[in-house]
């Protein structure tokens, strides 16, 4: 029922050998690569791959500035083709699902003049022209709500959520990280029993972050919420 993976960008500059030497060293099933396709090399990851007995199951995108799916006109459009150079990558790795934060990681407020049903409006759009692409792939974009002291747009898995169903597309689900959700969610568990409609449909991803103290009976109580669904859980360790 349970997979295990590693997101690989908190090892930092590590080589990429090392990561999967660890991870395959401590029984680990995947790899969840940095989404740098013009930084990796496909064939190498691959080779990597095979040697060490992991899948790359997910890849993490990394958006900054200049990679803005709220965007408008070409800031947004530049946004899409980085999630189509992403899915290209991925593609060739066997990836099935790539992470995407709607807003620039970072930017803590809105842009000056540009009102949030604007900016939502554009992530809905350039979402699904993500999706359209993801699916000829065979890939998903999961949309992750991060925390308020890392993004202003997506905090919570209700806005996540809303802004996937506003999207409308099968190949656009959600992410549910337990760091953020710590964070955000008043009720981690019932915030994963509202989400009847993405469970059924494939759509939602969850990634678990190592707990503290503080938080790790809110996490025991959030794993056993999503395991009384029957589904099985993909543990992504990301902090």
């Amino acid at each position: 029922m349970f997979r295990y993976g590693m997101t690989q960008w908190i090892a930092g500059e590590e080589p990429l050998e090392d990561s999967f030497r660890r991870l395959s060293a401590c029984g680990y099933d995947s790899i969840e690569l940095a989404g740098e396709p013009d930084r990796l090399d496909a064939a190498e990851c691959r080779r990597l791959m095979e040697a060490y007995g992991l899948k790359a199951d997910s890849m993490c995108g990394i958006f900054g500035e200049g990679r803005d799916l709220s965007g408008a006109g070409e800031t947004g459009e530049a946004a899409v083709r980085y999630v189509k150079k992403c899915v290209d990558f991925g593609a060739e790795l066997g990836t099935r699902v790539l992470i995407a934060v709607p807003s620039p990681v970072g930017r803590l407020s809105p842009p000056k003049g540009v009102p949030e049903e604007k900016l939502w409006d554009n992530a809905v759009r350039n979402l699904r022209a993500a999706g359209d692409y993801a699916a000829g792939k065979g890939l998903s974009i999961a949309i992750e709500a991060i925390n308020r002291y890392e993004t202003f747009f997506v905090n919570t898995i209700e806005k996540a959520c809303r802004l996937a169903d506003d999207a409308c597309h099968s190949a656009v689900g959600v992410m549910a990280d337990t760091f953020h959700m710590n964070l955000e969610e008043a009720d981690m568990a019932a915030s994963i029993a509202s989400l009847s409609g993405l469970r059924a449909s494939g759509r939602l991803r969850v990634s678990v972050a190592m707990p503290s103290a503080s938080s790790r009976s809110r996490i025991c109580a959030f794993a056993w919420a999503f395991m009384a669904t029957g589904l099985s859980l993909f543990v992504l360790l990301s902090g």
